[in-house]
């Protein structure tokens, strides 16, 4: 796992990943951010860090970041096991900038409505 909370590249975001797996994704990742109660918004789209890159897939998430590296050790694990790969997915935490941006290609697939609906495991 690598945690880069100064990434200085620019992020290109290209549009909502979606399908019947991501959709599976959603959900589990959906009940794990519920318990997350720092975590306000989560999208799932597909970045690209400039033309010539490889577009990847990203979990973009708005909220205070002080748990970074438990969420992403908590995302990898939901991504790994539901995908059975050693492929790894991004994660990261938009800035004022980058939510404008994203809101421009995709709709959020959770959205904290304020309450305590973590469900224990």
């Amino acid at each position: 796992m690598k945690i880069d909370p100064f990434a200085s590249r620019r992020i290109h975001f290209l549009g909502e990943q979606d399908g019947p797996p991501e959709q599976d994704l959603k959900r589990q990742l959906s009940d794990y951010l519920r318990c997350e109660h720092e975590i306000k918004k989560a999208y799932l789209v597909q970045i690209a860090y400039d033309a010539a890159s490889t577009p990847k897939v990203a979990l973009c998430l708005v909220g205070e970041q002080t748990n970074i590296r438990q969420v992403v050790l908590c995302v990898e694990t939901i991504f790994k096991e539901l995908f059975q790969t050693t492929e790894c997915i991004e994660v990261l935490f938009l800035n004022e900038l980058q939510k404008s941006e994203v809101n421009l290609v995709a709709r959020p697939f959770y959205a904290s409505d304020g309450a305590d609906s973590c469900r224990p495991n």
